[in-house]
């Protein structure tokens, strides 16, 4: 069946509010790789803050993908600041990480990738060969989204798939990432609100994840959740598209406001420059500007410059102009056919 929104760009398919629903299995696939699960368990608190972590990293894809430059500037500061600390050198068996590390970049970008474009399509039919391939040049060449340059993606979906099946053949789950995994799926910082929703969200992510990676968390599957599990999909099939467009799109508008007040409160409250802080500033508002907006995480100048970074300097694994990592996930796609989201039988 073509997809029902017709010529199907990345625009289109990061407004819409269903790719959040795939966050739970990004970051499971992220996690079992074992050099981004043990950076996750050493260095970070998302699990028992799994609320907090997501509506960053949320926060984060929209101004990449919408946000104006000093917006996606703001976004980018806040990730380095937070992943700057996030690295260690092998030791007992266990693999080195680095949150500037490009083949881990690549990996986390592309469970975002593909967990996005399987549940568009899941929802509103499969692309077409053209549109899968036009979304995936898309987001290949727009590094800025998920923070992987675009020399380091394969040339093409094709290729892609092949990544893809390769790399989840390397999986393997820790026993600090199961732990990981328990706390996601059953979150203590969840508001109230929200809790009745969560048999729903772990079926959902459970279910989403390939067999082999689902086993290897230790995750119970069997025939009657599998039956469940595809009642699920088909029901929001059914309802999803139903939904005004305004609605749809209401999460990407809200994470952006938000992004937008917290940057007007931090102006608002900032010191003004003293005239020795513009003489350090080489006497221009400019450069004052410029460098309040990059911040002390930054590695680099907060300006736009998506295409500016050094193609070897991030192949050396050196913290490129964007970090690498968002952590939580949500975000974007998959292409082609194989490593589909439905897992295998």
């Amino acid at each position: 069946m073509r997809s029902k929104v017709g010529e199907t760009t990345l625009e289109q398919i990061a407004s819409e509010a269903l790719a959040l629903a795939g966050g739970g299995r990004a970051l499971l696939l992220q996690i079992a790789h074992p050099a981004v699960g043990r950076g996750v368990v050493e260095h970070s608190d998302f699990a028992t803050r799994a609320m907090d972590r997501f509506h960053g990293t949320m926060m984060f894809v929209y101004a990449a993908a919408f946000g104006t430059p000093e917006e996606y500037a703001e976004a980018r500061r806040r990730v380095n600041q937070a992943h700057a600390p996030v690295h260690a050198p092998a030791s007992e068996g266990q693999p080195a990480y680095s949150a500037y590390d490009v083949s881990l970049q690549l990996w986390v970008a592309a469970t975002l990738h593909h967990t996005m474009i399987d549940l568009h399509e899941c929802v509103f039919g499969p692309l077409c060969p053209a549109e899968r391939e036009q979304v995936y040049q898309q987001i290949r060449s727009r590094d800025r989204m998920l923070q992987a340059h675009p020399d380091v993606w394969p040339r093409d979906s094709a290729a892609f798939d092949a990544y893809w099946a390769e790399s989840l053949g390397s999986l393997r789950v820790s026993d600090g990432a199961r732990a990981v995994a328990r706390q996601l799926l059953s979150p203590s910082d969840v508001p109230a609100w929200l809790r009745p929703a969560l048999p729903a969200t772990r079926l959902l992510t459970t279910g989403l994840l390939p067999a082999d990676v689902r086993r290897q968390f230790g995750l119970p599957w069997d025939a009657r959740r599998e039956r469940r599990f595809q009642r699920q999909l088909r029901w929001i099939a059914s309802v999803y598209p139903l939904l005004p467009t305004r609605l749809r799109h209401r999460p990407r508008d809200l994470f952006l406001r938000r992004l937008r007040e917290s940057m007007a409160n931090a102006s608002n409250t900032s010191t003004p420059p003293t005239p020795e802080a513009d003489r350090v500033h080489s006497g221009s508002a400019g450069s004052g500007e410029r460098a309040e907006s990059t911040g002390s995480g930054d590695s680099t100048g907060a300006m736009s410059g998506d295409g500016n970074r050094n193609a070897g300097d991030t192949a050396s694994g050196s913290p490129p102009d964007t970090d690498a990592e968002t952590g939580t996930g949500t975000g974007t796609s998959r292409l082609g056919t194989s490593g589909s989201l439905r897992p295998e039988r």
